[in-house]
């Protein structure tokens, strides 16, 4: 109860981006879904205005864009609408006052009257904030001409509400309007000094206000609600929206007054630490020297590792002792207690974890890590089964001095355990130790790099020659079979071949809606996008479905679409994930669709002859056995149409250095060139299904990129896949093509060159 379904959620925005003018069927879900209680006192009437509120935020928006009356099975909800009436100013005051009976839509209503003369003096725009009722000093922060003049009718109104409990939120009203000060009261810093002084304090924790009497004692203590990571401030929530606690509100003047106010060396501790990490601004040695002596107190007192490392002490430390902040503190004497602690480790981990962190180190110390790594990988020798194997090859460490007789020895046991196992466990260990290797290669200074390769390359030949096939095994098919009338079939030919750009959109989810429904599914299920599996290809296994932005700028535009979306429509979306991965869906989408949409196709022969008459090239007859060749030859066929349609666009198909001196451009770049002008023109690649599908398909090394599989022999050489790739490329030929006629059917929107 109290809360709307998904589904719910995602009619009611989508009504009102719409400006729909019906909403009975939303107020017929409320009063079904919300429970708003009878309150008798004002802690009764905090702890149930949640559900009042978040009613109240979906009547606002309805009546910004429909003011009909609706009809109510429960009067508490009407009243409701009365206050969001009076809240976007189409009744008055005393209009809504006449309209409400109950005393919680009262006590509501006088909340919301608060805000919207708040809101008046200050341009802000809350729907409901109450801190005039229960932060003192809150006047220092806000303007409140227009609640003085009303002071009395506010006061008076509340003579008509029946509760209890509204003396000290009345007296806060009061002493704010009248600019009454309370000055700190030290005993609150004092009560919760455990929670303030201690070595992880900012770990979101959540301590419960209610003593608060300021609004300076709610701001200290929201700042122990984050955490530190990056060397950044970590909220306990953020969205679109804001964050929880807002962390915008933390600028250097506010700082600076909470500074002044508490005047207290707990207090400090906690605005010093916010101050370093939101602005760099360097603490004061007293509080530096508080998390020294915080976290060694933790060490000494036999604190796990694992909290010690992952403490805000531990991490704000780091960053000063990176920054060079730490150099008034070398004098101290607890400051050199805490490095002499520090310094007598001896788990090679642990030494590892503060050089990485920027914590000094002894001597001592550097030798202890340097034999750990030197022997690290000596662990091979106690290696007895495959799991331990992908353990051992999974560690980095082990790969930074390793000898080339040791390398030998991983080779060896490789070898014996991935011939003796059959298990789908042997591709991750291929791609294990192919990672290892690679890691040796570009890391190690020790082993002989001829034999690095060497091995690099037999584990590849090894894989494609023996492995793959076996591993295939392990698979499990899912199918699906759907009959489809021949005659539908040759419909989808026939449309197909007369415009191109249709097949490119079955393929290619380009339009805002195409995009969002993947974008809705992958939310649906994100369990299946958050584990990632591994490929199996017949060169060697691979990271499923891994997306690699750097020199894909086409994808880095996609990205920034995704992101874009979820900011209009984010709402859709039931669980919300990283924009990564909803790319990588789009992926494969384009894949799956495309796999189909081909599949359909059965005028092949049509096509083929079509792309023989756009080009003076000689191709081989058709034959309905698909060779390497009958697909090769198509590739400059497909790079001429290219080169012929960006020029159309006022694109030089040539490179633009003097060194390569009229060098023809590569097809993949001037496609991109050409997407990257749309985009950037339009915002979207919704016009272009068709770029989109040659672009991706054939060229892009995150999709099917069937030109560069193909002609350099990894993919698409037999079966299936040639065929795939054979029609492919005939469409991709068509799309250009059909761009191309149609550009030139509409000679008045060609640049001229």
């Amino acid at each position: 109860m109290n809360y709307l379904e998904h589904k719910t959620q995602v009619k009611y925005v989508d009504g009102l981006l719409a400006h729909s003018q019906e909403w009975q069927w939303l107020i017929d879900e409320i009063q079904e879904r919300f429970e708003i209680k009878e309150i008798t006192s004002w802690e009764q009437y905090i702890a149930e205005s949640v559900c009042i509120r978040n009613v109240f935020g979906y009547f606002v928006k309805i009546l910004n864009v429909c003011d009909k009356d609706w009809i109510y099975t429960k009067e508490e909800f009407k009243e409701i609408w009365e206050i969001a009436k009076f809240y976007i100013g189409n009744i008055s005051v005393n209009d809504c006052i006449d309209k409400i009976l109950h005393n919680q839509c009262k006590l509501f209503f006088f909340c919301v009257w608060i805000t919207k003369l708040e809101n008046g003096d200050n341009n802000f725009d809350y729907l409901y904030d109450i801190r005039l009722l229960n932060q003192r000093n809150y006047f220092e922060l806000i303007k409140c001409d227009s609640l003085l003049e009303v002071e009395k009718q506010l006061i008076g109104y509340t003579d008509t509400i029946s509760v209890s409990g509204l003396d000290i939120p009345l007296k806060n009203l009061h002493d704010n309007l009248n600019q009454v000060e309370y000055p700190c009261n030290i005993d609150f810093l004092l009560r919760y000094e455990k929670e303030i002084l201690n070595y992880n304090a900012f770990s979101y924790q959540h301590i419960d206000g209610k003593d608060c009497q300021t609004w300076q004692e709610v701001f200290l203590l929201d700042m122990l609600r984050v955490s530190f990571k990056k060397k950044s401030i970590q909220p306990m929530f953020s969205g679109e929206s804001g964050s929880v606690p807002d962390v915008s509100m933390w600028n250097k003047d506010i700082l600076d007054v909470l500074k002044k106010y508490f005047n207290h060396v707990i207090a400090n501790f906690i605005l010093d630490s916010i101050a370093y990490m939101a602005f760099g601004i360097e603490p004061v040695k007293e509080v530096k020297m508080l998390h020294c002596n915080l976290l060694m107190r933790a060490i000494e007192s036999g604190e796990k590792s694992y909290k010690i490392f992952s403490s805000s002490s531990y991490r704000i430390l780091s960053y000063l002792h990176q920054d060079k902040l730490m150099r008034d503190c070398n004098k101290e004497k607890d400051y050199i207690k805490f490095l002499r602690i520090i310094q007598e480790w001896r788990k090679p981990s642990w030494i590892m974890n503060i050089k990485e962190d920027g914590y000094p180190v002894s001597k001592e110390q550097r030798t202890i890590v340097t034999e750990f790594l030197t022997n690290k990988f000596k662990e091979i020798d106690n290696v007895c089964t495959i799991n331990d194997l992908l353990k051992y090859l999974e560690d980095e460490t082990k790969t930074k001095q390793i000898s080339t007789e040791y390398l030998q020895k991983v080779s060896e046991k490789f070898k014996k355990y991935t011939e003796k196992d059959t298990s789908i466990i042997v591709s991750s260990v291929y791609y294990a130790y192919m990672i290892f290797l690679i890691n040796i290669n570009q890391k190690n200074q020790y082993v002989d790099k001829r034999y690095v390769q060497k091995e690099m390359i037999h584990t590849q030949r090894v894989w494609q020659e023996n492995i793959y096939e076996k591993q295939c095994k392990n698979m499990h098919t899912f199918s699906y079979e759907h009959e489809i009338k021949t005659e539908d079939l040759m419909r989808f030919s026939d449309i197909s071949l007369l415009n191109p750009i249709i097949f490119a959109k079955n393929c290619i989810p380009s339009s805002e809606k195409a995009v969002l429904d993947v974008m809705e599914n992958t939310s649906e299920y994100p369990l299946a996008h958050l584990f990632r599996g591994m490929t199996l290809s017949p060169i060697f296994p691979t990271e499923k479905d891994k997306i690699v932005y750097e020199r894909h700028d086409i994808d880095k535009m996609l990205l920034e679409y995704v992101n874009e979306l979820k900011r209009k429509k984010g709402y859709k979306l039931l669980n919300q994930l990283e924009s990564e991965v909803y790319v990588s869906s789009i992926h494969d989408r384009y894949k799956m669709n495309t796999q189909s949409a081909l599949s359909m196709f059965i005028k092949e022969e049509d096509l083929y002859n079509a792309v023989r008459k756009y080009t003076k090239i000689e191709l081989l007859p058709y034959s309905n056995t698909i060779s390497v060749a009958l697909v090769t030859q198509l590739f400059p066929v497909l790079e001429i149409k290219i080169r012929e349609l960006v020029t159309l666009f006022g694109i030089f198909p040539f490179k633009k250095n003097i060194d390569e001196f009229m060098q023809y451009n590569d097809p993949s770049s001037l496609l991109r060139e050409l997407l990257i002008m749309v985009f950037d023109e339009q915002h979207s690649f919704e016009n272009v299904p068709d770029l989109m599908f040659v672009y991706n398909i054939m060229y892009n090394g995150n999709s099917c990129n069937v030109r560069n599989e193909c002609i350099h022999g990894r993919d698409y050489l037999s079966g299936g896949q040639l065929r795939f790739a054979f029609r492919a490329t005939l469409f991709a030929i068509h799309m250009v093509e059909f761009r191309i006629n149609t550009i030139k059917e509409n000679v008045s929107d060609i640049i001229t060159i």
